[in-house]
């Protein structure tokens, strides 16, 4: 296989699993916040921590290579698009 398949597809999964974590986190803490007291104190440190996490698993993915980081960015933005799918068809009337 070729290496820059290789390289993009680290990039692209890497990516993936940045973009869940990134948005997984922030669904759980949207349905946690709604019965806590200091809502916007947890909203800040649940973004700082999402933020930090998934910047230092970029820097981990990438080592700098823009390929990877097209590759890894494409990938958030996939989890992105399904997070948003998912939150408007959860929200729909059945």
């Amino acid at each position: 296989m070729d290496p820059t398949a290789i390289s993009l597809t680290i990039g692209l999964v890497g990516g993936l699993v940045l973009g869940a974590v990134y948005y997984g986190g922030l669904a759980l803490t949207t349905r946690w916040l709604q019965g806590t007291e200091r809502a916007v104190v947890w909203a800040y440190v649940s973004f700082v921590v999402r933020l930090t996490v998934v910047a230092i698993g970029l820097v981990v993915v990438t080592h700098g290579d823009i390929g990877r980081m097209i590759a890894a960015g494409t990938g958030i933005f996939s989890i992105r698009a399904l997070y948003s799918w998912v939150e408007r068809h959860d929200r729909s009337p059945s």
